[in-house]
């Protein structure tokens, strides 16, 4: 009897600014869970952190960009999930962040 593989997770993220203060990040996840225990991947949202439930063996890539404007901000983000043996989903999400205001104005 020996040890085997039980959780293996490589994640490599790319992030930068562009034009106009616009600001980019892509992230890219490869993940393999032996025997029948799955595991969380903690992901990045807008004033929070998500625990992304994960299982099996696959790919997950996600692209965000951020566009600022004179009241808040724009965020675009695209998901694309590959699990081994199961169809590829995509989702995205497109979210209004106001910026709030302080005082009396």
């Amino acid at each position: 009897w020996g040890a085997a593989l039980v959780r293996e997770v490589s994640t490599l993220r790319a992030e930068g600014a562009a034009a106009l203060g616009a600001r980019w990040q892509v992230t890219h996840t490869v993940y393999r869970a032996g025997g029948a225990g799955g595991f969380f991947v903690a992901e990045s949202e807008p004033g929070r952190i998500v625990a992304r439930s994960l299982s099996g063996r696959g790919r997950r890539t996600t692209a965000r960009l951020t566009l600022p404007s004179g009241s808040g901000r724009l965020e675009l983000q695209v998901n694309l999930g590959e699990p081994a043996g199961r169809a590829t989903r995509l989702d995205w999400q497109v979210r209004w962040v106001r910026r709030a205001r302080l005082g009396g104005r």
